[in-house]
């Protein structure tokens, strides 16, 4: 879900939303199947010798099925103060060491000490969820009231992410969903809008569709632009075609000089 706020110099997108929005719409609309929603920004992990920024992703416990991970990995979190890290953020913490029960200290929003419940495989490289420590609400401290507020305006934190029906009309949700803002936040309702995007629009279509070009305060989240890769494409194919012509003209340039030899060749057999 892209949240829009018109201003003086044009719409603004974001792809984050009051922390409400998810849950509502699962109970307000039938044709959506699931509703997840996440926080996720950097944040400095480390222990007493050791620490890095990771990307911590703050999450409920339907993250598992989300992100395609082992939904056995929620059994880990049960008791308050644990998180999951990636291997590789592991590796770079304790090195070899076994990381499961060791603590560590997060910073920022979430600030406290922590116990690594266990350990997660890495996401793949080509994914925009790039995250390197996961918990789930309210197993870690600080920033729960983000969950329940409709904000009218200012930072907002939550990302939104639904799931629909096969045969849902996607157009006819979109429209329909834009009473919540009446509802919710009725001061600011006629200067926003929300925004449905295909999931498998995010990486190549978000700044061209809404100029988002990456996850706000993650400068590492980075999005690709479908209109460069169009360009570059066609740039490379002229350039082959250049390359392909340049042989023939080459390889027909070499012929003409050789063609005494060929004859003489031929004559003698």
């Amino acid at each position: 879900v892209v949240r829009s706020t018109k201003t003086t110099v044009g719409n603004n997108f974001s792809v984050r939303c009051s922390g409400p929005l998810a849950p509502t719409l699962l109970e307000t609309y039938p044709e959506i199947e699931a509703a997840y929603r996440l926080i996720r920004r950097p944040v400095h992990i480390g222990t007493e010798t050791t620490g890095d920024t990771a990307q911590f992703c703050l999450a409920e416990a339907n993250v598992f099925e989300f992100l395609n991970l082992d939904e056995s990995l929620k059994d880990l979190l049960a008791e308050p103060g644990r998180i999951l890290l990636s291997e590789s953020f592991a590796r770079k913490l304790f090195g070899v060491a076994n990381p499961v029960g060791q603590m560590v200290q997060m910073a920022h929003q979430f600030q406290g000490d922590y116990m690594v419940g266990g350990v997660f495989p890495d996401l793949p490289t080509n994914t925009t969820f790039q995250i390197e420590a996961l918990a789930i609400s309210p197993s870690v401290g600080g920033g729960h009231w983000v969950w329940n507020a409709w904000a009218e305006r200012g930072w907002m934190q939550v990302e939104a992410y639904i799931r629909v029906r096969l045969d849902a009309d996607v157009v006819q949700l979109e429209s329909r969903i834009q009473s919540l803002l009446s509802q919710y936040v009725p001061k600011v309702a006629d200067n926003n809008a929300y925004h449905l995007q295909p999931f498998d629009h995010v990486y190549l279509h978000s700044l061209g569709d809404f100029g988002v070009a990456g996850l706000p305060a993650s400068p590492l989240i980075r999005y690709g632009d479908a209109e460069r890769l169009k360009t570059s494409a066609l740039v490379a194919f002229i350039l082959i075609l250049v390359a392909s012509a340049n042989y023939v003209n080459l390889t027909t340039a070499r012929a003409s000089l050789r063609y005494r030899e060929v004859g003489v060749r031929k004559t003698v057999g």
